[in-house]
């Protein structure tokens, strides 16, 4: 079935849907973000960097890529609707 198809109360029940999903999306994405900018402070500040902090680092930044990846996918079904 396409979206076009869809009832008008079936489609806003859609809309609401996937805007919760984009909000738990939304809310990865920040936390890696923050994650990322602890790691980034703690490497400043002690001017070491372990293979822990680019092991954490490289995961955060993955998981954050791919968050933005969702999103854009999230935005482009609303948009559709």
């Amino acid at each position: 079935m396409r979206v076009n198809e869809l009832e008008p109360q079936n489609r806003e029940r859609l809309r609401r849907e996937l805007t919760l999903v984009a909000k738990g999306w939304w809310g990865r994405a920040w936390r890696m973000k923050v994650l990322l900018a602890g790691y980034a402070t703690k490497v400043r500040k002690t001017g070491v960097r372990t293979d822990a902090d680019a092991e954490g680092m490289t995961l955060a930044w993955h998981r954050l890529h791919e968050a933005i990846y969702y999103l854009n996918l999230i935005k482009q079904a609303l948009i559709g609707l």
